[in-house]
């Protein structure tokens, strides 16, 4: 895997945990300053949109051209954090809109709860304010459960792939003890065929000694004779 690739993708990453750190104190300091709503919620949006960007860039990471040489547990890692990221960035999308709904010190006039409008809001604006944060809700449960399935289809994929890597390499072992079975058996087998080669090397070697011993005596005694 390409190692400048890796740490490109690790920064990216560790940028969004900033940015979700900034925008959650932004929104700790709107709620005890709703004086500053305004400012604040400017600045939430426009984090907001910064964190999406990021998160659609870790995205295009799980393409299958980007993710060519990459380990299945690297790419299981990247889905989970793109899952991850998604879902805050649902989870955040919706404490700024909910918070801004509320602010007194909003900037849209044309919102229900704007400025001037605040003691004037109609049973129908009511229920379409909660209809809209009840929608907000569910697309991020929404979001979070799909986050969950993927989750877990990616685990049974690597359980899977995991069994299989098992089934090989108890195949291997029992490729490896069958042909060391063989191998001791053939040694064996030498080791039979040089003693008996030995026996006989040594027998052959007696009775050429034996027999040039009489040839001598022989020759000796027909010697002895003539003189």
């Amino acid at each position: 895997m390409d190692y400048h690739s890796q740490n490109s993708w690790n920064a990216e990453y560790e940028a969004l945990v900033d940015l979700e750190a900034q925008m959650r104190t932004k929104l700790r300091e709107r709620d005890k300053s709703p004086h500053q709503n305004a400012k604040l919620n400017g600045s939430l949006d426009s984090l907001l949109q910064e964190f999406q960007q990021g998160v659609q860039r870790l995205g295009t990471s799980l393409s299958k051209r980007a993710l060519i040489g990459v380990s299945e547990k690297e790419k299981a890692k990247r889905r989970s954090a793109v899952d991850e990221m998604t879902t805050k960035y649902n989870q955040l999308k919706l404490l700024i809109v909910n918070g801004a709904s509320g602010a007194t010190g909003g900037s849209s006039s044309t919102h229900p709860m704007a400025p001037g409008r605040v003691h004037r809001l109609s049973a129908d604006d009511i229920r379409l304010q909660q209809k809209q944060m009840i929608e907000e809700q569910d697309r991020g449960l929404e979001a979070l459960s799909q986050a969950l399935r993927r989750q877990q289809n990616m685990g049974l994929a690597i359980q899977e792939e995991v069994v299989t890597h098992n089934e090989i390499i108890d195949g291997i072992h029992d490729a490896t003890t069958k042909t060391d079975q063989k191998i001791r058996r053939r040694t064996q087998q030498v080791n039979e065929v040089r003693k008996k080669d030995s026996c006989w090397c040594t027998c052959g070697l007696w009775v050429t000694i034996i027999l040039l011993a009489i040839a001598i005596i022989i020759v000796a005694t027909v010697q002895y004779k003539k003189s």
